[in-house]
This record gives C-alpha cells, structure tokens and sequence, in this order.
C-alpha cells in the first residue's frame, strides 16, 4: 500500500483541526477546555443543556463544566483563524468566470489584472491578436498589492527595515540606504525559516511517542521490583500470602500516584502540543493559499510565538514519579516470621545530585557541556537526560571517566533526540558494555549532525563492533569513531574494516589497540587502509 502524499496527510491533519467532534462540521466559535478539547460553543451549551446544565468533556477525560461557567471559556483564536482562512481558500477556488460568469474560473490571465476565465472563454476572448501574447496560468495568481504611496504602480519590494512594500518608484526615492529584496524572495526566506523553526522544534514530535516512552519504562520498571518480591516469596509462599498481598497493594498505590502525574503530565503537553500544531496548521494553509503578505506582516508574531514556545517547552518539565523500594527482603529466609512483620513499602524521595545539577547550570549557555572525570552513575544520568532535554544548544557532550552502565547509556541516547545539533559526544571510559554501545549506535540511524563519537575503553566486545558496522555502513555524517581499548577482536576489527569498504564519510577509525586483537590481524587491517589507527 502507497504511503500518503504530504498533501493528502495535510488535508487529514487540516480537517481535523477545523471539525467539531459533536457537531462534525467545521468549528463554529471554538471554546477550549481546561483539558485543552476544543468544541463549538453551541455544541457545548446544547449538551449542558440536556445533561441538567453540565458539560461532560466527550472524550471521557473527567473534564466537567457547568452551564454558568460555559460563556467564559477561552475562544481558541487559532482554530477560528484556520477556519478563516479555509473559507476565504473555498471562496478564491470558486471564482466564476470573469467573462460568462456562469462557469468555474479555471485559467487566469496575469495580463488581464489576474482575471480569471472559465477555458472557453478565454480561448475564445484571447484569440485576437492583441491579447495573444497573453500569460494564462492554471492557479490563481497571488493578489496583486499596490504602492501605498504610488497607487498605480504594483508593490515589489519588502523593506525589512520599514516592514512595508514599495513600488520600485519608491526603492530610488528614498530607500537606497535600506536593505529591500524582492517580495517573492523575501516570502521564500521567511517561510523557508518559520519552516525550519517549526519542524525543529520539539513539539513537532507527537507527545504520544514520549509519554508511551515513559509509561512503559515505568511499567518495566515496576514489573522487575514485582517480579523479583515474587521470587524471595515463593520459598515460604505458605508464610507469606497475606503479607505479599498487603505489599502488592502498597506498591499498587505508588503506580496510581505516580500514573496520575503522568497523565496530568500528559495533559500539560498536549494542550502545547494542539496548541504548536494548530499554529503550524494556520501557516501551512497561508503559505498554500499563498498569502505572502500576512506571512511577511505576521513575521515577527512568528518568532514572539517561538520565543513564547521556547520559555513553555522549558517550562514544561517531566513528572517527578515517586519511588520506592521494599526493605528487609534479604532477611526473609533467615528469620521468616519477624521479617514478615518488617517489610512494607517505603517511597523514596526522588534521586538528587545537587553538585551535578549546579554543574550543569554552570554551562547552561555553552555549546559544549563537560562531565568528565565526575563519578556519574545511572541515576545521573536521568539529570543529564532532563537537562539535554531542556537545553537545545549542545554541541558537544562529555561524560567520560565515569560510571555509565548500558542503563545510563539507553537515557542518555533517547535524550539526544531532542538536540538537533549535537557533533560530538564522548563517554570514554564507562562501563556500557556492548548493549549500551547498541543503544548509543542507534543514534547513527536517523542523526545527521554527529560527526565524533568517543567509547573508548567500555568493554565493547565483537557483537557491539558488529551493530557498530551495521549501523555505518549508510552512515553520511560520522567521521570519527574512538573504540580503543575495548573487547573487540578480530572478527569484530574486520567487520568494521569491511565496513569502510562502503563508507567513504568515516575518516578515522579508532580499533587497533584493542588487545584481543592478534598481531597479524592487527598488521592486516593497518596496511588494508589508513583510516584505520
């Protein structure tokens, strides 16, 4: 089955911005609830109305409002705005010929004032000589604006310094000294911008992909501490059914809390999220109704909404889940009937590091962040993961000489998705092993800035120098691997020379001293290609 055209996805992710899930027509007055659903204001009065004047959020998420309470809700002005425009769109694509006016415009005559022609006629008008030389297009063209100043000379010139259009009459009078371009290729730097700030920015990735990240890491999370309470109890079963229950529900309480701030996370990002999406949904449909001028007027709207998106993607910060941990197990099978009566459920506060939080501050404006030679452990790296997280700057990244484990690893690399420019990242010198290298590799899929990445001396065996080829074999970016001093030997070295028979972007290749390699071997590759040290 064909994939959807970016058009076909647009026009499913315009219709459903614009249309009521009550009434399934377009919105009318949209009103926003606290939950962040959006429903016509009639459409909420005429269901309160027949629920004894209270509005129960339709899609269940226990959001209530009451009948007096309806009239203050918040007009969403975005969604209004699209809805706007998509009739001003139906409007402009219903034009009827200019000449019979009975049939659909469908050729239009930049030379006729943009006028617009149903085939017949045009042909018809246009077979005289004087009109043959005529431009017909199959688009409308965009609406032609004039000089304020020189109303009968048609404006092409943006000035940004004025933020206004001139006529060329203009740009000799009296703004030689200002920068002024073409509106055409003024329209296409702002747009080619506003598109980037849009598709860079992380809430154009769907919030559902996160908070399933988070609620499943969660659940395994909570399933290995409950598996492993399982087995210390399956010895004295018969002693400790009552007391295994009492702590299940204990740890039960703990995942309600803990599910609660997620979903009230939840909430939080997707009311940002619509409320990013319906903006880039506004802009979209601006830029394919071609109307450039409220692009260009709007301009600095945009980069206000980014600044504002910006301070709220910072702001909004993930839930603190609490933990916890289940004492006096080790003692269960020493002294069965006094252990019983000490185990319980104790919630631990959330893991601090105070001197790494303030380390990270530190740098909070750098473009390299430096973490070398601190003692970090797992733990820590759920800090590093929420501060990478928030601070989109990053360029260069060292945690090496630490105490990273694959767990570490794994966060650290799913937090680099959102650091878009990120060239280097080293962890020298940790304990990943060959599955955190995995988890680091995967990065390479889909990144297309990081040129240097360092994993020198963390016991990375032959399977991990396997991934690590498989990986970069399409690689166009990297350029610089560091894997000395690991466990690759050489059927590990020779995958990743093999490797570099169809990768020509990796200029240096860091496996040789690696000692479970064999001194022929070693030779071998030396001599196979110099990129190899």
């Amino acid at each position: 089955m064909s994939s959807k055209s970016n058009g076909e996805e647009f026009k499913e992710q315009l219709e459903d911005i614009i249309k009521c899930p009550i009434c399934l027509d377009n919105f009318n007055k949209p009103c926003t609830l606290s939950c962040s659903h959006t429903y016509c204001l009639q459409c909420i009065k005429d269901l309160a109305a027949s629920n004894q004047g209270h509005f129960i959020c339709p899609l269940r998420d226990g959001t209530t409002i009451s009948s007096t309470n309806i009239d203050s809700l918040p007009l969403n002005l975005v969604i209004s705005e699209i809805v706007d425009v998509v009739k001003k769109h139906a409007a402009l694509c219903n034009v009827k010929c200019c000449n019979c006016n009975e049939h659909t415009a469908k050729v239009w005559c930049r030379d006729c004032l943009n006028k617009g022609f149903c085939r017949e006629c045009y042909e018809t008008l246009h077979k005289l000589p004087a009109l043959a030389d005529h431009r017909p297009g199959e688009s409308k063209p965009p609406k032609i604006i004039h000089c304020s100043e020189h109303p009968t000379k048609e404006a092409e010139f943006w000035c940004e310094e004025d933020k206004t259009l001139y006529c060329s009459g203009c740009l000799i009078e009296k703004h030689q000294q200002h920068k002024c371009e073409l509106i055409g290729d003024a329209v296409k730097k702002v747009i080619h911008k506003i598109k980037e700030d849009f598709t860079k920015h992380p809430l154009s990735v769907s919030p559902e992909i996160e908070l399933k990240k988070i609620l499943t890491e969660y659940e395994e999370q909570s399933k290995v501490k409950k598996s492993s309470i399982a087995e210390i109890f399956a010895s004295i079963r018969r002693m400790i059914d009552d007391r295994e229950k009492l702590i299940n529900e204990n740890l039960s309480d703990v995942d309600v809390q803990n599910k609660k701030k997620i979903e009230e996370y939840q909430i939080e990002w997707m009311q940002k999220w619509r409320n990013f999406r319906e903006r880039r949904i506004l802009f979209k449909q601006r830029v394919t109704t071609a109307d450039y001028v409220t692009i260009l007027q709007h301009r600095d709207n945009y980069q206000q909404y980014f600044s504002t998106a910006n301070e709220d993607w910072t702001n909004l910060r993930p839930p603190i889940l609490s933990e916890y941990n289940v004492e006096g197990v080790s003692q269960v099978q020493a002294a069965v009937k006094q252990a019983l009566e000490n185990i319980r459920v104790v919630e631990q506060s959330p893991y601090q590091n105070l001197q790494l939080e303030e380390l990270i501050s530190n740098q909070h404006n750098n473009s390299t962040l430096n973490l070398n030679n601190h003692g970090l452990n797992d733990f820590d790296t759920i800090i590093i993961a929420k501060a990478l997280r928030i601070n989109m700057k990053v360029t260069t990244l060292y945690l090496g000489n630490n105490q990273i484990t694959a767990v570490g690893a794994a966060r650290i690399a799913d937090s680099l998705r959102y650091i878009k420019i990120l060239t280097k990242l080293d962890l020298w010198s940790n304990q990943i092993g060959t599955i955190g290298a995995q988890h680091i590799a995967d990065i390479l899929r889909n990144n297309k800035t990081l040129m240097e990445l360092g994993l020198n001396a963390n016991q990375i065996d032959n399977k991990g120098a396997q991934y690590f080829a498989d990986i970069l074999r399409p690689n166009k970016t990297l350029a610089i691997l560091h894997l000395a001093d690991n466990q690759i030997g050489d059927e590990g070295a020779q995958s990743l020379a093999d490797m570099l028979k169809s990768n020509t972007t990796l200029k240096e290749l860091y496996i040789l001293k690696n000692k479970e390699i064999s001194a022929n071997v070693r030779t071998q590759l030396k001599n196979q290609d110099n990129r190899l040290r």
